[in-house]
């Protein structure tokens, strides 16, 4: 592009906080920049003053942290808190390290700091500030490029502008911000100068609309806002409330979205907007400007017109910026909305549900550093790839504010407290009020939310594994350690296996982590992320199991969401305990056997495998006249078959008979009167029952009878020896897999616990329950098991209470035990991503492998 005689390579409109930026940072690197701006004058404006430390750590990486000088820039240390009648104070911990030092942010003149960033980028000779209205971009007409801009110089000379009106009061902790809650929308406050503090009084669309002018603000603020407000500044307040100058300034959410543009890059809030309540703004816009000047670096970019290569560079810029920016979004919208849903008047969050949480946030923080020592690290900007630690501390403190909720109720208020308590957490999870941004809900990212949420989907166990990492270690290991993750992810078997330095003790091989960086969120434009990771292993699972899976047919009624809702749930109980999908197979191949040798002796030589099978899964179907038609199973058809087709004596019954002259009419089959009843052949003879319940009444639910279709959990007649020893053999394998994880590195003691506790509980609960169905194949079983009904029954006569819950105690016990040891291994692998090898995102060569495959 051109400006006069003079060729440029960057065109930089717009002379704000990331403009200046970047155009320092792009001629720094030889490229020449023309850098446009309507007005030259210093800023007039009540945002974009409160800098987190992560952005005073992107000033000095692109060499302007000069610029926070001669502006009288006020130190921010962390926040002070007031809560109706509470207060809490949290500030930003250092790194681990015995040379770090804590981080501070900065509070500023928006004016002076952008007028400072413009001066920094007039003094290099490679830009060129013009003052000037950009009216239209240029594109090249055939590939839509962008080629630059046609602008309107403005006339005359730059003149001084006038700094933001403020109030002249003493903050009460000076260093720090200052926030009040709880009686409305949040107010901040902070120091912008040596006697000037900023106070943002946050008022709803909804709330402004009824507010009569000016008048009807400075009321509001007077009545809602004044009598809250520190002893220290109520004076002050009230002067500049009934003097002071009252400025407007609207806020909104804009999220992030990809250009695909050639030629055109986005930073600053044109790019993204969040509510100013955390402060993240200019963070967020001099992080974007690290990043892009590092991408665009004539390391990477040789050339910046050559389109192609730009484009090809710019398509990760999307991705990796939210290792960063995507918390301190999602984290200002979610405090905005615990504190400010009264004042929207959302009727889902009621004022109890709010107090809980809110209450909870504050006790939580009361508690020291080693509860918001990381959630200050992710407001501040300092910790990166924090999505998934975000929502950790989300249901962390969820779960914190309830139990203080149920512990302050006592025994009295136990069951209202707790009724309440469900209340406000699924309140704070379903419900998004959109009140303060109608684009939150629709436009925000969705992978980047989704990727979040399933990161964190199991993370409640996590506040669990905490707790326990402070009793393991005899207290919370160095909590203001923000560099070095609590979670790694559990090597590979194959190295384990395969290198022999691995073979060492756990407690030793954990020494060997820190010379693996540890990464946490990988997006995955430029190369294999955490959620191609996520989804590869998940849907090659997913499709196995769907395809592996064989439902019964479906009955006549039954609609397109009926079966596809049947499949999915079994689906999804595959996934989750693949052991269950294989023991049904062998069971039903045990019944497809027993029903081949129950026909062969009845005669039925061409009764197969196949006819077996079909059947138990509903194949064949009995119609009678006048009754509905039902299927029938294999074992139901046997049962029929083997009934004779006619009558072999008739009998007629008199009048007087009693039922012994009846019993002596029969003759021998007086002797087994429920054997050839006529309904046998629908459900096993009664007699059967008091051992193993009548599997397709047990199993099939009793919402209909007689029933449409054979359930997919039917449970076939009991395996013989060969099938139970199949059975208890997939079942002991299956929890083996666990097992194997006993050697792998684990970053605490109490994980490592945890694991090896879990894969235990599985192997003992598979093994010692596979054994029942091998035993009940021996001859002295039923008579062990009669021996041990009737201790069971006689107890009930006397009344002993061990002896009649034995069997119930000690059968839910195990599945009570089998449950909890399956959901912490799984939430095990899933917080194990918070902290991964770099290597595991390498893409993997396959050729590597096999050889051969090279051709």
């Amino acid at each position: 592009m051109k400006a006069g005689a003079i060729t440029y390579d960057v065109l930089v409109i717009g002379a704000g906080v990331a403009g200046s930026a970047i155009a320092t940072a792009l001629a720094r690197q030889g490229q020449r920049v023309l850098l446009v701006e309507r007005s030259l004058k210093e800023p007039d404006r009540i945002v974009g003053e409160l800098l987190q430390p992560g952005g005073v750590e992107a000033l000095s990486k692109l060499g302007l942290t000069h610029c926070l000088e001669g502006i009288e820039a006020s130190p921010i240390e962390g926040y002070h808190l007031y809560w109706r009648d509470q207060q809490a104070t949290f500030w930003f911990c250092a790194e681990s390290g015995e040379d770090a030092r804590k981080p501070k942010g900065r509070s500023f003149h928006h004016g002076r700091f952008v007028s400072k960033l413009r001066s920094a980028a007039a003094a290099e000779p490679d830009v060129t500030i013009l003052q000037a209205t950009a009216l239209e971009i240029i594109r090249d007409e055939q590939s839509g490029a962008v080629l630059g801009a046609s602008c309107a110089e403005a006339g005359g000379q730059a003149g001084k502008g006038h700094g933001p009106d403020s109030v002249d009061a003493d903050l009460p902790f000076p260093r720090y911000a200052c926030g009040l809650l709880g009686s409305g929308a949040p107010v901040l406050m902070y120091q912008i100068g040596a006697r000037e503090t900023r106070m943002l009084v946050d008022i709803p669309d909804k709330v402004y609309r009824t507010l009569d002018g000016s008048k009807g603000v400075r009321d509001h603020i007077r009545r809602r806002v004044a009598c809250n407000a520190p002893e220290s500044v109520r004076p002050s307040l009230d002067r500049a409330i009934a003097t002071g100058r009252l400025r407007s300034m609207p806020n909104a959410w804009l999220p992030a979205t990809r250009n695909p543009t050639p030629g055109l890059v986005i930073l600053g809030d044109a790019l993204n907007m969040r509510h100013p309540v955390t402060g993240g703004g200019m963070t967020v816009a001099l992080k974007d400007v690290v990043l892009l000047t590092d991408m665009l670096s004539p390391a990477n970019v040789p050339s910046l017109g050559d389109t192609a290569w730009v484009l090809k560079t710019m398509k990760g810029f999307h991705w990796k910026r939210k290792a960063y920016s995507s918390s301190l979004n999602i984290l200002a919208q979610a405090l905005y909305l615990l504190f400010a849903s009264e004042a929207l008047s959302v009727p889902q969050l009621t004022h109890s549900s709010l107090d809980i949480m809110q209450r909870g946030f504050i006790r939580y923080v009361q508690e020291g550093e080693r509860n918001f020592a990381e959630p200050a690290g992710i407001m501040g900007g300092i910790t990166q790839n924090s999505n998934t630690l975000l929502f950790y501390y989300f249901f962390k403190i969820a779960l914190y504010s309830i139990g203080l909720h149920l512990r302050e109720a006592g025994y009295p208020g136990f069951f209202r407290a707790l009724a309440q308590s469900l209340n406000s957490a699924t309140t704070a999870v379903t419900e998004t009020p959109n009140a303060p941004s109608p684009q939150f809900g629709a436009s925000q990212s969705c992978r980047e939310l989704a990727a979040s949420a399933a990161l964190a989907a199991l993370s409640l166990g996590s506040a669990a594994i905490a707790q326990l990492n402070g009793q393991a270690h005899g207290g919370f290991p160095n909590p203001c350690s923000l560099s070095q993750s609590k979670y790694t992810l559990l090597q590979r078997l194959l190295h384990l296996s395969r290198d022999p330095s691995t073979t060492q003790s756990v407690a030793d091989s954990s020494s060997l982590m820190p010379q693996a960086t540890p990464v946490g969120w990988t997006p995955s434009p430029s190369g294999r992320g955490t959620l191609d990771i996520i989804l590869a292993n998940f849907l090659a699972l997913l499709v196995c199991v769907w395809t592996v899976l064989h439902h019964n047919l479906q009955a006549r009624h039954d609609g397109y969401w009926a079966v596809l809702f049947r499949k999915c749930r079994w689906a999804a109980l595959a996934v989750c305990a693949p052991e269950v999908i294989t023991l049904f197979a062998v069971m039903r191949w045990n019944a497809a056997n027993i029903s081949v040798r129950e026909m062969h002796s009845l005669g039925h030589d061409k009764w197969t495998r196949v006819h077996a099978f079909y059947a138990n899964a509903g194949g064949f179907v009995l119609a009678t006249p006048g009754f509905p038609p039902f299927p029938v199973n294999a074992t139901s058809i046997y049962y029929l078959c083997s009934k004779p087709q006619n009558v072999a004596e008739p009998t007629a019954i008199q009048v007087d008979w009693t039922i012994a002259d009846l019993l002596l009419s029969a003759g021998d089959a007086a002797r087994e009167p429920y054997v050839d009843t006529p309904m046998d052949f629908i459900e096993k003879p009664v007699w059967d029952g008091w051992r193993r319940l009548p599997s397709l009444l047990h199993y099939g639910g009793l919402e209909k009878r007689p029933l449409e279709r054979i359930p997919n959990d039917y449970c076939p007649p009991p395996p013989t020896g060969t099938e139970a020893t199949i059975i208890w053999v997939v079942s002991v394998v299956h929890a083996m897999i666990h097992v194997l994880g006993w050697w792998f590195p684990f970053p605490t003691e109490a994980e490592k616990i945890i694991w090896r506790s879990s894969s235990l509980t599985l192997l003992v609960v598979m093994a010692v329950g596979g054994l029942v169905p091998v035993l009940s194949t021996r001859p002295w079983f039923d008579f062990t098991f009669s021996l041990l009904w009737i201790w069971v029954r006689e107890a009930k006569k006397n009344k002993s209470f061990v002896r009649r819950w034995l069997f119930r105690m000690v059968v839910d016990f195990a599945y009570i035990m089998y449950i909890i040891a399956r959901v912490l291994i799984v939430v095990e692998m899933f917080i194990a991503f918070r902290a991964m090898p770099e290597d595991a995102y390498s893409d993997v060569d396959w050729t590597s492998w096999w050889p051969h495959a090279n051709g």
